[in-house]
């Protein structure tokens, strides 16, 4: 139903009725109100003056969303890699919260410790660059081979950033 109201065009319809299945612990739920709220352009409701109608409250809203789904039972690794990518550009996106690396660093490690191909790509990639953690040629290359392992051949962009990593990290 709340598919079918998002296709149809009623983006808040859709997400009013994924914010009750995701209080009813729905994990998808939670996911997908979190990306309308993320990526639809939502019209302001008529005769509304809710601080919801703005778009930096609804990112945050889509935050606790990501968040939510990601501790949820099963999580959602891609859940945990969109909010890490939000904490990440906090102050572009005019989060609430501050932006803190450390916090980035924890979400993509709960997307790669499920063995999802981009936690494990962007692991990778905050080792690599020392983002929230220490840089190590060694974890980002190792990283990025198990990204590789984990996508098969459906990220050619990643064997490119192993080659890269094995190119600088060798003796």
């Amino acid at each position: 139903m709340a598919s079918k109201s998002y296709d149809e065009g009623n983006a808040w319809s859709a997400v009013a009725q994924y914010l009750v299945a995701a209080e009813q612990g729905s994990v998808t739920a939670a996911a997908n109100a979190a990306w309308i709220l993320r990526y639809s352009e939502l019209p302001r409701r008529q005769g509304s003056f809710s601080d919801y109608d703005s778009g930096s409250k609804h990112l945050d809203l889509a935050a606790r969303l990501y968040e939510r789904a990601a501790r949820g039972l099963g999580g959602c690794p891609s859940c945990a890699i969109e909010l890490g990518n939000m904490i990440h550009d906090a102050e572009v996106l005019g989060l609430s919260r501050p932006r803190n690396l450390t916090e980035v660093l924890r979400w993509y490690r709960v997307a790669a410790d499920a063995n999802n191909s981009e936690g494990l790509y962007l692991l990778g990639w905050v080792h690599q660059r020392g983002v929230g953690t220490g840089r190590n040629a060694t974890a980002a290359a190792e990283l990025y081979r198990r990204s590789v392992r984990a996508a098969g051949k459906s990220r050619p962009h990643q064997v490119g950033s192993v080659q890269e990593v094995e190119s600088w990290s060798s003796p």
